[in-house]
């Protein structure tokens, strides 16, 4: 347990895999396949008005 936060888990990470170029690769790659990268962009457009049908489908992100 954190001291700090009562009651949140403490997580063990290992830095050498968190820290490998190899990593940051397959996060982007997953998350871009499951469309999650498109949504966090669309949603940050949105913050400056664009509305997410102004955004092209052939966006690729």
């Amino acid at each position: 347990m954190d001291a700090g936060r009562p009651g949140a888990a403490r997580i063990a990470l290992r830095p050498a895999i968190l820290n490998s170029p190899d990593f940051l690769s397959v996060w982007v790659d997953y998350n871009r396949g499951i469309g999650q990268m498109r949504e966090w962009f669309v949603k940050g457009l949105a913050l400056s008005g664009v509305k997410p049908e102004d955004v092209p489908v052939e966006l690729s992100i």
